[in-house]
């Protein structure tokens, strides 16, 4: 099952499809290139960095539950050990469930004593933390679901070498879910050869452009203000069958911009509600006389 949950990914990605972003987080895209949390740990017991963020790591550990968020706010924050009865490195790591420290795979870094006034040796510490709560309790399904990933196996290294910054990389895969009326609205098109392009890949003849002047256009773009958020994302939603805005134009089209296209002029019947192509990002408003009929039909249409 979670070898078909990477090769779903790695297919998403390579359409330019976004990818939710409780699926795909930061330590999950990662551990599909390879990469871990938490950094090499020396002959002494010492822990030493990872690759990753902090912020992004606390976001994965705070989503687990109470027990793990407070250990790791106190690990990565500035609170004097010896006030908890933190005497090692084990003392932390083991806080959520005991185990036999002598063991442990891992006892020389249990065994290292803690060290309060280093704030690398902290973070090196709550990267220990993650890998050992987070990741090692998933490892198989992590791994298989990196061994469906590597359906392309140029795509792990491509992601990598193209995106070393991990905001860059989640933006990539996930998107956007900045839902901003101002936002929406620069995304609608009205240039004819966007209409074009469509009916040569979609074979869809437009059935009547509007100009961005136009009075409908106004009113879609006043109802788009007078929406709520969330509204807004239903109304996204509703266009593209996407739930977050992907950086550039998924499917057949993958590469260019990402446009929303809005037609309906010609249509006859004006007591219908607006439908939507979500092919081709493309809702069809009839030219309804005034602003009320629109946001009426509209929420109609996007319930």
């Amino acid at each position: 099952t979670f070898v078909a949950v990477g090769r779903a990914l790695c297919r998403a990605i390579c359409d330019g499809r976004p990818v939710p972003r409780r699926l795909a987080s930061p330590l999950v895209l990662r551990f599909l290139q390879g990469v871990e949390p938490a950094g090499p740990v020396g002959a002494d017991g010492a822990p030493r960095r990872g690759p990753m963020a902090k912020e992004a790591l606390l976001e994965e550990v705070v989503a687990l539950d109470d027990d793990h968020k407070n250990i790791a706010e106190f690990v990565v924050g500035e609170e004097p050990g010896r006030a908890y009865g933190v005497e090692t490195v084990g003392d932390v790591l083991c806080w959520v469930n005991d185990v036999d420290r002598a063991a442990d795979r891992h006892a020389a870094l249990l065994a290292a004593p803690w060290r309060d006034g280093d704030p690398g040796f902290r973070v090196a510490v709550f990267e220990q933390l993650v890998q050992r709560h987070v990741v090692e309790p998933r490892r198989r399904a992590l791994e298989a679901m990196r061994e469906g990933f590597a359906l392309v196996p140029d795509v792990p290294r491509l992601l990598r070498d193209l995106f070393p910054r991990q905001e860059d990389l989640v933006r990539f895969v996930s998107g956007d879910d900045d839902f901003a009326a101002e936002t929406i609205w620069k995304l609608v098109s009205f240039d004819p050869d966007d209409y074009s392009r469509t009916m040569v890949q979609f074979g869809h003849e437009s059935q009547g452009m509007y100009a961005e002047d136009d009075a409908v256009m106004r009113h879609l773009r006043e109802t788009l203000e007078a929406f709520s958020e969330l509204q807004r994302r239903d109304f996204f939603k509703f266009v593209t069958g996407l739930d977050s805005v992907p950086i550039s134009r998924p499917g057949r089209a993958a590469g260019g911009a990402f446009k929303i296209l809005v037609d309906g002029k010609d249509m006859t019947d004006l007591g219908q509600a607006p439908s939507a192509s979500t092919c081709y990002y493309n809702i069809h408003i009839p030219n309804y006389a005034t602003r009320e009929i629109l946001e009426d039909k509209l929420r109609e249409a996007i319930v």
